[in-house]
């Protein structure tokens, strides 16, 4: 997004999450992700998804979707949903 007035450029990384989806090897690069700070769950998760993936990129597709639902929920949900997924073993969409 372009901001009119002093500072310049901001970026709201939700807007960016969908292109993100079709183009997964960008998201490491991503600029309006770079202030997200995620919390450490996600790193978690994002390494056991691409751990288990059977197809390359899979598993990072996988962790943009769950990234995607922070456009409907606040990222203190999500991570509470993130935690507990992992606690269970249940992060994954496959088996």
């Amino acid at each position: 997004m372009r901001s009119w007035g002093k500072e310049g450029i901001f970026f709201d990384y939700r807007h960016y999450l969908s292109l993100l989806e079709r183009k997964p090897g960008s998201l490491d690069h991503a600029r309006p992700l770079v202030d997200l700070n995620l919390p450490e769950c996600f790193d978690t998760l994002r390494r056991r998804l691409q751990g288990e993936e059977e197809k390359q990129g899979e598993g990072l597709r996988e962790f943009i979707r769950v990234l995607r639902l922070l456009e409907d929920y606040p990222m203190a949900s999500l991570r509470e949903a993130v935690e507990k997924a992992l606690l269970i073993h249940a992060h994954s969409f496959n088996p």
